[in-house]
């Protein structure tokens, strides 16, 4: 006598579906932002840099590298974190990558790689790193020492010659 009508029967039946599609959904969506990685930019990493937070700005500017290996910021960031850090190797391995843009800041980092590079032994990139700071700086005092240095270690003294005229220049012998 009370028989229910087909469209009762197929509404509860409908938004049982709807409930489904949408859960399924939001399953998919929260699945999709767990694996999402965290976007991490090269501004993050400076950040952290500037804040002294020398092993934070290395992984991050490494984070930025895994997806953008050439990335010149990311390259000169993550080479001045590691120099900051103490972490030698790893600091000349990222400036290896850094174009010459004649920058004060690639400038300053190439100069002090220069230094790092010979205390490692590694004295072609060392003499490589000092050249590149004096074709965009003739009188960086800090690279013409560290070039003199360098070539009067490997007995190369007339090759010095030039070094040493830009350091009397200002002054600045130490011989």
């Amino acid at each position: 006598m009370n028989r229910p009508q087909p469209h009762d029967v197929r509404q509860p039946a409908n938004s049982t579906r709807l409930v489904a599609i949408v859960g399924i959904a939001l399953v998919l969506l929260a699945t999709l932002m767990a694996r999402r990685p965290q976007a991490t930019s090269v501004a993050d990493a400076r950040s952290a840099l500037e804040q002294g937070d020398f092993t934070e700005a290395l992984r991050l500017s490494q984070l930025v590298l895994r997806t953008a290996p050439k990335s010149e910021d990311a390259l000169l960031v993550a080479g001045r974190a590691a120099l900051a850090a103490g972490q030698y190797r790893d600091a000349v391995h990222f400036l290896s990558g850094v174009r010459e843009d004649g920058s004060l800041e690639t400038i300053k980092a190439l100069a002090r790689c220069g230094d790092v590079a010979v205390e490692l032994g590694r004295l072609t990139e060392a003499e490589s790193f000092y050249r590149t700071v004096l074709k965009h700086q003739p009188e960086n005092l800090a690279a013409n020492q560290g070039l003199l240095n360098l070539l009067r270690i490997e007995g190369r003294n007339w090759e010095a010659l030039p070094a040493i005229l830009q350091l009397l220049r200002h002054r600045a012998v130490y011989v």
